[in-house]
């Protein structure tokens, strides 16, 4: 009974500094928060965060794998299940809009990782994200091969839908602040299915006459 009590306890104290960590870097980026903070906030000392995490770089990585990690297998999912290439599009969609207000830290995060070139991800992110990337790579070549779809760079269909969920999903202090309307851009079918009618957009042929 002690040793799953343990257990619980070293469970809750891992999960405090994690969600401290995930604010802390998402308000101040890498370099802004300090390891110190993050355990005051935690409510742990320095050595129990250091027990769950060797250091802070370390658990920075993980916050960013378990969403890349979460978008591949959502992802996978829905290859896995088929069907035509325009509903495997909406749940690749899907798992990114959900995986993202899932960890409402992420999209800051992101941001602001892609602003300093990824100077802090590693190989195994890097896997995580090419696996994501391939997914969708199998669904657009779906659509190309009946014919429904025009050939893109993948990732600049990835570029097209990621971007803009991060867009909006960061920047919601910023609309309530600003007094603008987000009732439609808070809900997340809403979200999904806007973003998947603009991804077919740019996947729809070229008229005849335009080509």
């Amino acid at each position: 009974m002690k040793v799953v009590r343990k257990q619980r306890d070293a469970d809750a104290s891992r999960q405090r500094v994690w969600e401290a960590a995930a604010v802390a870097f998402a308000e101040r980026g890498y370099d802004g928060a300090k390891v110190d903070a993050i355990a005051a906030s935690a409510g742990v000392n320095k050595a129990m965060l250091y027990y769950h995490f060797a250091d802070k770089l370390t658990l920075y990585r993980a916050i960013l794998k378990d969403m890349f990690a979460a978008v591949g297998r959502a992802t996978t999912a829905v290859r896995s299940a088929g069907g035509p290439p325009d509903v495997q599009l909406r749940g690749y969609v899907d798992a990114m809009v959900r995986a993202a207000e899932a960890r409402p830290h992420f999209p800051s995060i992101w941001l602001r990782e892609v602003a300093e070139a990824g100077r802090n991800l590693d190989p195994d992110i890097f896997a995580e994200l090419r696996g994501v990337l391939a997914n969708l790579a199998g669904i657009l070549q779906a659509g190309s091969r009946q014919l429904r779809w025009r050939t893109v760079d993948p990732f600049l269909i990835q570029a097209g839908i990621a971007a803009p969920i991060m867009l909006v999903l960061a920047t919601r202090a910023i609309r309530t602040r600003a007094g603008i309307s987000a009732a439609d851009s808070d809900d997340l079918t809403v979200l999904t299915d806007h973003f998947t009618r603009m991804t077919l957009a740019t996947l729809a042929p070229k008229p005849r006459s335009a080509r």
